[in-house]
């Protein structure tokens, strides 16, 4: 059976998780996106606050952007959206 969300809500969401990336931890971004993950599904807005984290706060190293956060927020994207699957089917 496949849960539909109103589109307000995943833009309400959007909004939540954006305005969190410049007032909350990395840690407490990356839960509010997994329970996005869980909840919509195909959420890739949670990679793209990953990307946009790195781009706000970490130092550039010779001329190049270490990106942590991206791949911490693309490795958990994957893991929720697996076990998501699981459950759900």
């Amino acid at each position: 059976m496949k849960q539909t969300t109103s589109p307000v809500r995943r833009v309400i969401f959007d909004a939540v998780l954006l305005i969190s990336i410049f007032l909350l931890p990395w840690w407490i971004v990356m839960v509010i996106g997994m329970v996005g993950v869980i909840v919509f599904g195909g959420f890739y807005e949670f990679i793209i606050a990953g990307v946009f984290l790195d781009l706000l706060y970490l130092p550039i190293e010779g001329g190049h952007v270490r990106f942590f956060a991206s791949g911490v927020f693309f490795i958990a994207f994957l893991l929720v959206y697996w076990i998501r699957t699981r459950i759900r089917s």
